[in-house]
């Protein structure tokens, strides 16, 4: 995926503040390009305020779908495109996280949208310095286990 169809864009800082003698911007004037070929899919952008780690799916990112047009960021903000690639066949869709650091939006990362949700999810909740989910070091059959474990009759049911 070129940088322009993950949402490359111009940006421009906008004012300054001198915080301890050092000048950091304030705010980062960015261009959303939500890219992609609206023919073969969705794409989209939103700016992530935050997550809500109980939730297993997108109503997990909360915060504002983003048009294209240019927007003030501030330090630390968070955006994530979504883009669909491939054929109507064989396709997927592709996460790119970006973050404004140091008065310049930065790509942190890329995952596969849907095959990696939760560890797009968890990774997001990280950046915005929210907790993480504290079951994500135990595999499901240690889970699964624990409630055998404490009585839960349910949890006989996914074994099986």
């Amino acid at each position: 995926m070129s940088e322009k169809e993950a949402g490359a864009a111009e940006g421009r800082a906008g004012e300054t503040l001198a915080v301890g003698g050092v000048e950091k911007s304030a705010t980062i004037r960015y261009r959303v390009n939500i890219g992609g070929n609206p023919k073969k899919g969705k794409c989209y952008a939103k700016q992530v305020t935050s997550v809500d780690l109980t939730k297993t799916n997108g109503y997990a990112l909360e915060g504002n779908f983003l048009k294209e047009r240019e927007y003030d960021f501030k330090e630390g903000d968070i955006l994530l495109f979504v883009e669909e690639e491939g054929s109507w066949k064989h396709h997927s869709s592709i996460g790119t996280v970006m973050r404004v650091e140091g008065g310049e939006m930065q790509k942190k990362k890329v995952f596969d949208y849907f095959e990696e949700f939760l560890t797009l999810r968890d990774y997001i909740a990280t950046l915005l310095g929210e907790k993480s989910n504290p079951f994500m070091g135990f595999t499901d059959r240690e889970l699964i286990d624990e409630l055998i474990r404490r009585g839960y009759a349910d949890a006989q049911a996914i074994v099986k």
